[in-house]
């Protein structure tokens, strides 16, 4: 018939013993040290939460102003460079090299990569003219910011744009002067 199996109790080791027993202590220790933090506490301050300002009146504003000539922690913000033959000059070939294969040397949004995106039926916002009055009446801020920041920021444009974010690209001075040539095209 069967084949019976006999079972035969194994002894535990001693070493298997002190194995268990230190593997035992370790997780009470591990236990006991995760328990020894200061309660109401966090580690880290994840969230910025009402209790944890200096405010102690419904509506105040935060008491403690920065010291008059204190430096912002990133630094001073780059000055606009002043617009000049120079300025624009170097703006222009920044445009070229950044701006044109989308927008056109004439910033008519008729670059290779606009033709391309008609013929490829790309479903994102061509690159606009950008000598129109739309653009031509937005104020040099606006502009810059369009730049920096890519075409998300553009209002008129709620669909996917493929405008890269030039502000980790060119320096704050480059995109000023980029934006001169961009008026000067526009005649302004």
């Amino acid at each position: 018939m069967g084949t019976l199996m006999k079972i035969v109790p194994v002894k535990a080791s001693p070493k298997s013993g002190r194995r268990l027993l230190w593997l035992l202590l370790a997780g009470v220790l591990a236990l006991s040290l995760a328990a020894c933090t200061k309660s109401g506490t966090y580690p880290m301050d994840i969230f910025s939460e009402m209790h944890y300002q200096q405010s102690t009146r419904f509506q105040e504003p935060p008491r403690l102003l920065p010291g008059e000539g204190a430096v912002p922690r990133f630094g001073v913000a780059a000055l606009r460079p002043e617009r000049n033959d120079q300025t624009e000059a170097r703006g222009q070939r920044l445009f070229e090299a950044n701006c044109a294969m989308c927008h056109g040397l004439g910033a008519l949004g008729d670059g290779g990569v606009a033709k391309r995106m008609v013929e490829a039926k790309v479903a994102a916002v061509p690159p606009p003219n950008l000598t129109t009055a739309t653009t031509v009446n937005r104020s040099d801020e606006e502009i810059f910011g369009i730049i920096s920041q890519g075409g998300a920021l553009a209002p008129a444009a709620p669909q996917l744009t493929i405008m890269p974010v030039f502000q980790k690209l060119l320096s704050e001075e480059e995109r000023w002067m980029i934006l001169y040539h961009l008026r000067s095209l526009q005649g302004k």
